[in-house]
This record gives structure tokens, C-alpha cells and sequence, in this order.
């Protein structure tokens, strides 16, 4: 019993192996007979190929080639998609062109129908006699609003202008005295009692200024008087000399001069002519063209003229 199942798992283990198949070594042939050999390798696989009915690629053959009948499959695809193309253009062109003659058709009969109704031609059921219709109507009265509207302005401008030529011309306008005469100009009232007042409360705010001016002009003259004296006595301190003092100044008397003491004007200065400027390099030929200008206003009609002003 033991060595029947001995010999049992010796057959299972053996039956578990799987004999691989032989590899392929490769030969590394150099010289004449490598290409031979290959050459003799390619032939045989060919024969193989061509035994199977399998047709071996051809080597000249690019990516894109395409067959005869694919070619031919193509062109005719071609020549249908133009046909269409053009089919569905003629149609486009055939439907665009009736659009027109459409709109041509329905232009002319609106023209033919408003001279008719112009020529009252056309008489309506609803209505009383002829049916004259004039489509010029609105812009003549858009016209005439217009030389109204001108007429009116004109004769504004023409009253404006009598007005300003009958205008009384005033001489005093006391509302423009501030602006005239200044800011201290002062405008006084019109009753009599109030313009007293008015008038004395003035004169006394003039003697208060006046007061005020002396006053300050004398505490001036005594700052200075301080400062110089203070002056002095820093200089003598120092040992400096004493400032010279300013001269008084004098009091001009008028003098009553009479007619022979009056200095008479010398005679005339004789002025020489001045020399003609230097022509600069620049300036050369510039007086041809004054010239030219000159003899041609010389030459001008003077009703061509501009005015005189320019």
C-alpha cells in the first residue's frame, strides 16, 4: 500500500512539470556568409508568405498611399460634394435674386399707386370727391413754422434796437458809486436829518484816523529815538566811534522865479543818419521778395484791397 502511493505522488510530480520550450541562440555571423545566410533567411520567409496567401508589404510604399480604387472612390466623392455645391449656390443665387426683383415689383407699385393718389386717380368709397393726396405737405409746412419762427426773431431784434436807440441816457446811477469810486466811497441817505448824521459821524471818524496816525507816528519816532540811543551807548561801551548823525532835512521855501531866470532849451542836436545794418549771410535775397510784395500792393486795385485796419 505504501508503495503504491509512493509511486502515485511520483506520478502527480511528474506530471506537474512543464518542459519548456527550447530557446533560440542567436549566431553572431561576420563576413560574406552572414549576408548570404540572411538573404537566404528573407527568400525562404517570403516563400512562407507567399504559400499562405498572405501578400508581404511593399517596402516602396509610404504612410499615406492610397490604393487605385480607394482613389478612384475619392475623386468621386469629390466631383459629388462640387455638384453640390454648386447646386445649393445656384439655388442661394436664384432665391436672392427674386428677393430682389420681389422688392424692385412692390417699389414700383407703391410709386405707381401714390401718383395716383397725387393725380387723383384713386377715389376711396369713404370719402367725398376726389382722393387728391399731397405727401409734400408736411415738409411745406415744416417751412413756413421755420420763416415764422425767423420772422419773429427778426422783428425781436428790430424792437430791441428802437428800444436801445429811444434809451434816456442816465447820468447817475447811485447804485454804481461803490464801484466807480472805490471801496471808501460812502453813500449817504437820502433824509436830510439822517444824512446830518451821517455826515458829522464821518467827519468825526476822519479826526479819530487823523488822531490815531499822530499818535502812532509819535510812539514810532520815540521806538527809534530808544533804539538809537541804546546804539550809542553799546558803541561807546565798546569803544567804537559815535554813528554820524542824518542830516535834516530842509524845508524847500518857494522861490518866485522870474522870466529871465528860466533856463532856455539849447539849440537842436543835429542827428546823424544811422548806418545801414550789416546784411547777414541769412538775410541775403529777403529784400527781392519785400520788393516784389510792394510793387505788386503798388499794382492792386484798391477795391481789392484789404481794409486798412489789418
Amino acid at each position: 500500500m505504501d508503495s503504491a502511493r509512493a509511486g502515485t505522488s511520483k506520478d502527480e510530480e511528474d506530471d506537474d512539470i512543464v518542459e519548456e520550450p527550447p530557446k533560440k541562440v542567436f549566431k553572431t555571423l561576420t563576413g560574406g556568409a552572414s549576408i548570404l545566410d540572411l538573404k537566404n533567411e528573407l527568400l525562404k520567409k517570403k516563400n512562407e508568405a507567399a504559400a499562405s496567401g498572405i501578400k508581404a508589404p511593399s517596402a516602396n510604399k509610404g504612410v499615406l498611399y492610397v490604393k487605385k480604387d480607394e482613389k478612384s472612390r475619392l475623386k468621386l466623392e469629390a466631383e459629388e460634394r462640387r455638384a453640390r455645391i454648386s447646386e445649393h449656390e445656384q439655388a442661394l443665387r436664384r432665391e436672392a435674386t427674386e428677393r430682389v426683383e420681389e422688392c424692385n415689383r412692390k417699389l414700383r407699385e407703391k410709386a405707381e399707386l401714390y401718383d395716383r393718389l397725387q393725380e387723383s386717380g384713386v377715389s376711396l368709397d369713404d370719402e367725398v370727391g376726389e382722393g387728391l393726396v399731397d405727401f409734400n405737405a408736411k415738409k411745406r409746412e415744416s417751412d413756413r413754422e421755420k420763416e415764422k419762427e425767423r420772422e419773429r426773431e427778426r422783428r425781436r431784434r428790430e424792437e430791441e434796437e428802437e428800444e436801445e436807440a429811444q434809451a434816456v441816457v442816465v447820468h447817475h446811477v447811485a447804485g454804481e458809486e461803490g464801484r466807480m469810486y472805490g471801496a471808501s466811497h460812502v453813500i449817504f441817505s437820502k433824509n436830510e436829518e439822517k444824512r446830518q448824521k451821517e455826515m458829522s459821524d464821518l467827519v468825526k471818524m476822519t479826526a479819530l484816523t487823523e488822531k490815531n496816525r499822530e499818535k502812532t507816528k509819535t510812539l514810532a519816532e520815540k521806538r527809534e529815538e530808544a533804539r538809537k540811543a541804546k546804539e550809542k551807548a553799546l558803541r561807546e561801551k565798546l569803544g567804537l566811534a559815535p554813528l554820524p548823525e542824518p542830516e535834516e532835512e530842509k524845508e524847500e521855501v518857494p522861490i518866485d522865479p522870474s522870466i529871465s531866470s528860466i533856463p532856455l532849451p539849447g539849440p537842436p542836436k543835429e542827428e546823424k543818419p544811422r548806418p545801414p545794418p550789416k546784411e547777414r549771410e541769412w538775410d541775403r535775397g529777403k529784400g527781392s521778395v519785400t520788393n516784389w510784395v510792394r510793387s505788386r500792393r503798388e499794382e492792386r486795385d484798391e477795391d481789392f484791397a484789404p481794409p486798412s485796419f489789418y
